[in-house]
């Protein structure tokens, strides 16, 4: 696979939420197993984009293992296929931003507001997502295990995702849309699935203490062994 390094990056003024970036140079890096150290070898910053501007950026493919982007502004910027594994974004405003394809093993979303947002092909393990805005954000065919507790996910949509595992504590969850997803072991406690479309979704062995599901479409669902509906 091959994964694009910034390896020349140059910030003007103090990266505060003003400040402006600009790459000057990319180069391909075609290895899979490749340091954080070669990535920005000779380069005088190290991946740290807290607090900085990065609205409409371009980091489609980039290697961004470990960056730094608390309370960044991202909204609009392309990321898609770069892989940010333990990246931390906690309070990141990443609305309309592209994530689709991205590797995000150990990622830190906390606080984010990601509304409108496309993590479609997105690959999640152990993911922290909590206390966040997902609202209309699109995880069509997202993998792995994330935790969405208590964060905002309506309308969002989640059509073949496998999120076997995940938590979705006391989330909002209200007109979500389902279809086919994997959702085994899922822990819905508390959660709002009103109006939610869960069609031929599969809920085998899923947690839905408290859950609410007033007007949810369940047609074909693999409910949880003893489940009735109330």
């Amino acid at each position: 696979m091959r994964w694009i390094a910034l390896t020349s990056l140059v910030l003007i003024a103090s990266c505060s939420s003003q400040a402006q970036t600009a790459v000057t140079d990319s180069s391909v890096i075609t290895t899979t197993t490749i340091s954080l150290e070669r990535v920005f070898k000779n380069s005088c910053i190290a991946p740290d984009f807290d607090d900085c501007n990065l609205y409409g950026r371009d980091f489609s493919g980039a290697f961004l293992y470990q960056a730094q982007m608390s309370y960044t502004d991202m909204r609009g910027a392309n990321l898609s296929g770069a892989y940010l594994r333990q990246a931390v974004l906690e309070g990141a405003l990443l609305r309309y931003a592209n994530f689709s394809n991205a590797i995000m093993p150990e990622v830190w979303m906390q606080d984010v507001q990601a509304a409108d947002t496309n993590f479609s092909g997105v690959k999640f393990s152990i993911a922290n997502l909590s206390n966040a805005n997902f609202a209309g954000a699109d995880f069509t065919g997202a993998t792995g295990t994330a935790n969405f507790t208590d964060s905002l996910l309506v309308d969002a949509t989640f059509i073949d995702a496998n999120l076997a595992g995940s938590y979705f504590t006391n989330a909002d969850l209200r007109r979500a849309y389902f279809l086919r997803a994997k959702l085994t072991d899922v822990d819905f406690t508390g959660a709002d699935l009103t109006d939610a479309d869960l069609t031929d979704a599969d809920l085998t062995d899923a947690i839905l203490t408290r859950t609410i599901l007033t007007n949810a479409i369940l047609k074909g669902a693999k409910m949880p062994a003893g489940w009735t509906a109330p």
